[in-house]
């Protein structure tokens, strides 16, 4: 320890997965967008260790932050702002988005907290909220 160039005590996170990861059983079937994907506090590749709950694909780019394919999407460009300082957030152009999402096959949004406050306030109450965010499903005919 006393040669060891690393710090002690060892910097050390939580592997806990919050419940709302778990809870989307109900939800249409399809990958799952964590917002947020980056930001202060949020490693990139932290939605790839909670999928181990829930199974399904991730709309994201595993390399880097991002959400992969679904970046062009208004909304989510939208959600991108959250984490951030919020300069002049685009347009988020929800049922349109909506679709989109769809479309590339994304079946459930999926907000951590303490960002689902914001997402409610645009998209409506979510299909589930437990502990650690909530989650709403994608399909057509469920645009909100």
């Amino acid at each position: 320890v006393l040669l060891s160039p690393g710090p002690v005590p060892l910097p050390v996170t939580s592997a806990h997965i919050p419940e709302v990861h778990c809870a989307l059983d109900q939800l249409p079937a399809g990958a799952v967008l964590v917002v947020p994907s980056a930001g202060p506090g949020v490693q990139h590749q932290r939605a790839l260790y909670r999928q181990a709950c829930h199974g399904r694909p991730l709309a994201m780019h595993p390399n880097r932050p991002g959400y992969g394919a679904a970046e062009g999407v208004p909304l989510v460009r939208w959600f991108a702002s959250l984490p951030g300082e919020r300069k002049d957030p685009p347009q988020p152009r929800v049922e349109d988005s909506w679709a989109l999402l769809a479309r590339l096959g994304v079946g459930v949004v999926l907000v951590e907290d303490p960002w689902v406050t914001d997402v409610e306030a645009l998209l409506g109450p979510p299909d589930v909220a437990v502990e650690g965010g909530a989650a709403w499903g994608v399909s057509p005919r469920t645009a909100p």
